[in-house]
């Protein structure tokens, strides 16, 4: 085991470190004016490296862009088409309501009631005043301290049959 040992210390110190390092250094010595081109020759890379990549993801982002307005537009359209099946079906079931529906005799009674209306055109007057050529109405006046009619219109209409409709008025 000893032997061992002794082996192993010696071979530590016959092998030269830099072979056990594993790396190879090179000191290299350049002059102020040699790094400075080097590392504007390094710049000038990046930045055709950096175009180059630019202008690749401008391509992707219009690629992008264009995908999803093309998407979009047939979405619209998707939905478009669907709103116009759906409103063509919704005519469909109408045209088929549309049809006359007969019902009991009570509800078409109703129908033939008529319809009446009265109309009145009144004004009021009402005067502190009691000068005696504003108490009568008149060409000049209408009076006061009172209520006047100036017209009654009674009007009936009502259908007689499907195709005629009876009116009187009396004025």
């Amino acid at each position: 085991m000893r032997k061992k040992i002794y082996i192993l210390i010696i071979s530590v110190f016959i092998v030269p470190f830099n072979i056990l390092s594993g790396q190879n250094q090179e000191i290299i010595t350049r002059s102020p004016q040699d790094s400075l081109s080097y590392f504007k020759k390094e710049l000038a890379d990046l930045k055709t490296q950096n175009e180059i990549i630019n202008s690749k993801l401008d391509s992707l982002i219009m690629n992008l862009t264009l995908k999803e307005e093309k998407t979009k537009t047939k979405n619209d359209l998707q939905q478009l088409l669907e709103d116009a099946d759906q409103l063509s079906a919704k005519q469909k079931e109408e045209d088929i309501d549309i049809s006359k529906k007969f019902h009991s005799g009570e509800r078409q009674q109703q129908g033939l009631n008529p319809n009446f209306s009265v109309l009145g055109d009144y004004y009021s007057s009402i005067s502190s005043k009691n000068n005696k050529f504003n108490q009568e109405p008149s060409d000049f006046t209408h009076g006061y301290n009172g209520i006047y009619m100036r017209s009654l219109e009674l009007s009936m209409v009502a259908s007689l049959d499907p195709f005629t409709q009876g009116k009187l008025s009396w004025i």
